[in-house]
């Protein structure tokens, strides 16, 4: 599970990642902007369960909540009028968006891992990288 999620946030938090699978996405490997927003707010939210908040540091508990409560600021904002079919505007220009994935770098730095760092690919492998 934990690796489930440092794995969506990482999703969330690379623009290399979004370029490589919303911009030049093709109809076999592609993923959807909401999809991002969502895996994380879930998996936020499965953190603090019984079966898995032991797996987690209070502090690192603390930066999920409250990744799924900027999530719930930003994330409602950002869908509710969003019908721009161009989503390089969204990856590159949009405010919520960018706001997004700067606080889920943030999260992942909390958990010794630096997004700039990963390739897509990378990114893709997730048990490689973040081995947990």
């Amino acid at each position: 599970m934990k690796n489930k999620l440092l794995q969506a946030l990482a999703r969330l938090a690379s623009q290399k990642y979004q370029e490589a699978y919303i911009l030049n996405a093709t109809k076999d490997e592609y993923v959807l902007p909401e999809d991002l927003v969502e895996d994380v707010a879930s998996l936020c939210a499965l953190a603090s369960r019984d079966q898995y908040y032991k797996k987690f540091t209070e502090e690192e508990l603390n930066a999920l909540d409250d990744m799924a409560c900027f999530i719930g600021q930003h994330g409602k904002r950002l869908f509710a009028n969003f019908v721009d079919p161009d989503t390089s505007s969204l990856i590159y220009k949009n405010e919520d968006w960018e706001s997004l994935r700067i606080a889920s770098g943030k999260c992942l730095t909390l958990f010794g891992i630096d997004v700039d760092r990963l390739s897509p690919e990378d990114i893709d492998e997730g048990n490689n990288i973040f081995g947990v």
